[in-house]
């Protein structure tokens, strides 16, 4: 069974990265992201899941790199945005370089900048664009990217955007399973 990490990378300040935003807490506050919940439903019957909210547990870049290498992930599904890109970039071209892993990237400023950051960085294999879609499951088994929507996917050198310029206008209504709130460090979030 592949084994996938959700990863909200660690950052120097509280990082709020969900919903396509990222800002810093301006108090001590912080809550799950909802990108990664409604991810780890999704995934959580297909995949050994595995859950790190290095931003909750208040890891050093250093410890978070030794828990998210030591899983030994197939695949890591990370939230980055602008307020900490080029940390979140650094920080998984390491876990790549460490782990080979499939590198999955959602977050706001890959909505338009996508392409570009993913020309710009590597160790990205793919952005999902809806963070509620299952099309990520696709993406993880090897199917045809052409088929995948609502993602952009490197192949080779190429860069496949079947979902660029990201619109909402499907996304009226939409559902995913329960998320696994478990697998979170519930403790750690502040409201």
């Amino acid at each position: 069974m592949k084994r996938v990490l959700l990863l909200n990378p660690p950052a120097d300040k509280i990082v709020l990265r969900d919903k396509y935003c990222s800002s810093s807490s301006k108090a001590d506050y912080f809550w799950p992201p909802i990108d990664l919940l409604a991810q780890s439903g999704i995934l959580h019957n297909k995949y050994n899941l595995r859950v790190l909210d290095a931003v909750a547990q208040r890891l050093s870049f250093e410890k978070a790199f030794d828990i998210a290498c030591g899983f030994s992930p197939d695949v890591v599904i990370f939230l980055t945005g602008s307020a900490t890109w080029k940390d979140d970039m650094d920080f998984m071209q390491r876990v790549k370089d460490k782990t080979s892993a499939r590198i999955i990237a959602i977050g706001g400023n890959l909505l338009t900048t996508g392409t570009e950051i993913m020309r710009m960085h590597h160790c990205i294999d793919a952005i999902l664009l809806d963070f509620t879609s299952s099309q990520i499951i696709s993406f993880i088994e090897g199917e045809s990217i052409t088929d995948l929507k609502d993602m952009v996917v490197r192949s080779g050198d190429d860069i496949v955007s079947s979902g660029l310029p990201f619109k909402t206008d499907h996304m009226d209504t939409f559902e995913y399973p329960v998320p696994r709130h478990e697998l979170f460090p519930l403790k750690k979030y502040v409201f």
